[in-house]
């Protein structure tokens, strides 16, 4: 009898850990317009490892913000591209801290998937996924599979010639582990994904007004990514890069997260800005005082001023600014608003 009380013990503890660890993902749990999060960098994670399948503990908790990418989910009408991408939902502006490059990638997410349709930057334009970037059906659990095959285009000047990649690839997603995420930011249920991704590279030079074929790449990667409901993050906490031994060469992770539905105020997610434009001079008024800085972009995400504001008007002068399309960034610690502005004289 004192047995069976054990084994009837140890059988509802696992089910009490089971059903707290185990999560499912919806459309409704992962982030939206208005949302900010920084993706930050270590070289340290290479000695981290992946761990096993099934219900796991990963302590990442040592890990150190060394560099920062910046993922802003924004209206699809305020990314230079936007229109070029008419069935995205939203897209996230990605700024790295380093580089200072800027890229946007279009998503379009529904009750029942997430797909991202395609990219832009200054570099080479809009990049279009044909027909998308399968990112993960809904609902999503442990034990579910799913599949990604698209095709992308890419046309670049590398300083020399005109280049030309057909690229195509084929993502094998598996959710083979669930339970506790540790990070500096703290502990957090996730659902962990293995990538395999089998990737074809055909590269042609321009020659006169033909496209040459030049050589053929091919290569398989592998990845993991843990994503998660948690409210105050609702995105992918960590990603880690590994070879084909499941040795982890690179790898990012959340380490803060401005989430607009965890309390920020209506009139900060939606302010009633005001700006016109007349002899040479950006009048913006009615800046609330939550916003502490303001970042011009032009059309290719490229920075053309940035500065403090000092109360809730604000006159910018254009003189220098070319005639286009510009992107005004009213800048809060847990937020940003975006407005499209255009320039002509």
């Amino acid at each position: 009898m004192e047995s069976l009380k054990k084994l009837q013990l140890l059988t509802f503890v696992f089910l009490l850990n089971f059903s707290y660890a185990q999560i499912t993902i919806t459309s409704d749990d992962l982030v939206g317009v208005g949302d900010t999060l920084l993706q930050s960098y270590d070289a340290n994670i290479i000695n981290f490892s992946p761990g096993g399948t099934g219900y796991q503990i990963w302590d990442f908790s040592s890990l150190t913000p060394v560099a920062d990418d910046t993922l802003m989910f924004i209206n699809t009408a305020d990314a230079p591209y936007g229109n070029a991408f008419p069935d995205a939902d939203f897209a996230v502006k990605i700024l790295n801290s380093v580089s200072g490059d800027t890229v946007f990638a279009y998503v379009d997410k529904s009750s029942t998937y997430l797909r991202v349709l395609g990219i832009s930057a200054s570099d080479f334009g809009d990049i279009h996924y044909n027909p998308y970037e399968n990112m993960m059906p809904f609902p999503v659990t442990y034990g579910d599979e799913f599949y990604s095959d698209y095709s992308a285009q890419v046309k670049y000047f590398n300083g020399t010639d005109s280049v030309l990649i057909k690229s195509y690839k084929k993502d094998t997603v598996l959710a083979d582990a669930y339970g506790t995420l540790i990070l500096p930011l703290g502990n957090i249920n996730t659902l962990r994904f293995y990538h395999k991704v089998y990737k074809t590279d055909s590269v042609f030079l321009q020659v006169s007004s033909n496209w040459q074929f030049i050589n053929i790449r091919q290569d398989t990667s592998y990845s993991y990514e843990w994503w998660t409901n948690d409210p105050m993050i609702k995105m992918k906490a960590l990603e880690l890069y590994v070879d084909a031994a499941d040795t982890v060469t690179d790898g990012n992770f959340i380490s803060q997260a401005f989430i607009h539905s965890s309390g920020i105020r209506d009139d900060i997610t939606q302010p009633k800005i005001v700006v016109e434009t007349t002899n040479g001079i950006l009048k913006i008024s009615n800046i609330p005082k939550e916003f502490k800085n303001i970042v011009v972009c032009d059309i290719s995400g490229k920075e053309i001023y940035s500065n403090p504001i000092a109360n809730e008007n604000v006159n910018i002068y254009t003189n220098n600014f070319k005639n286009g399309i510009y992107i005004l960034s009213f800048k809060s610690p847990g937020f940003t608003f975006s407005k499209k502005v255009i320039i002509t004289r």
